[in-house]
């Protein structure tokens, strides 16, 4: 086909599984008007009870023309109403043959779609000062930051390191580890001593010396002097940060609520396998 009769539109693939749904449609006969007597201002066409709005129009067409060097050509828009109007035809096919729960690939597509038009729909209104305000009083805990260390080590070498190490007031050689005398975030404390002891300091009551660990061509025993997690910082830093987590709060809710009102209302028959059980 000639590229400059019929630009391609990326939204719609009429290969694969689309194909099998055309061959399913073979014998059907369907009449689109170009009359546009009947539609509503903000409709481009209606596809038997589907309305195409103008701005779902738009979007198809910008996105036609984003995808092509040369920009947008005078039929595009055209064109893109067509494919469109396949495409709702096509959905509306596949609804009649109830792909949506026959096919596992179709059913999730469109749990996907429906999670993330709830969420979305939630997620659209903004707080009010109070609402953000006591979203951070209750979640102030999440923007602390990485908990901290001060670590405390004893390191000896030698065939009496054992014993200088375990021994409180022995005179001590110097350890080969760069460990700060001040407060270390975990991540940072991993990369000094490695994975193994930095996971034991993390679990490590403060205060208590860990067991005699090889190090080099010595032992080295490490303690957790003391344990912080760093404030969060204030509201007016964090603005953005707190606003992000409200919306997203706000489309998990969505979602749950949604969930729980469809079970509600929604008759639901279970068969239970035989030593199995369903709370």
């Amino acid at each position: 086909m000639d590229d400059t009769r019929r630009p391609p539109w990326p939204t719609l693939a009429l290969t694969g599984g689309m194909a099998l749904a055309l061959a399913l449609a073979a014998g059907e006969t369907v009449r689109v008007s170009d009359a546009p007597t009947d539609l509503p201002a903000h409709a481009a066409a209606r596809v038997g009870d589907v309305v195409i709005t103008q701005d779902e129009l738009d979007r198809a067409t910008a996105a036609l023309a984003s995808d092509r060097r040369g920009g947008q050509r005078p039929d595009d828009r055209a064109h893109v109403l067509e494919r469109l109007v396949d495409e709702a035809l096509l959905v509306e096919l596949a609804l009649s043959h109830g792909l949506p729960h026959r096919d596992p690939r179709t059913r999730a597509d469109l749990s996907a779609a429906a999670l993330a038009l709830l969420a979305s729909e939630a997620e659209l209104s903004e707080p009010s000062e109070p609402e953000l305000e006591r979203f951070y009083g209750e979640r102030r805990g999440e923007l602390r930051g990485a908990p901290q260390l001060r670590v405390e080590l004893r390191f000896a070498r030698g065939p009496d390191a054992v014993a200088r190490v375990m021994a409180e007031g022995e005179l001590l050689d110097d350890a080969p580890l760069p460990v700060p005398g001040g407060w270390v975030s975990e991540r940072d404390l991993r990369e000094l001593v490695g994975p193994s002891l930095a996971s034991a300091l993390s679990a490590a009551e403060v205060g208590v010396w860990l067991p005699p660990h090889p190090l080099d061509d010595g032992l080295v025993r490490l303690r957790v002097a003391d344990r912080r997690a760093p404030e969060a910082p204030p509201l007016r830093e964090v603005r953005d940060e707190v606003r992000a987590l409200y919306r997203r709060q706000r489309g998990d809710d969505a979602v749950r609520a949604y969930l729980e009102r469809a079970r509600r209302d929604t008759p639901i028959v279970r068969r239970v396998a035989p030593g199995s059980a369903v709370e």
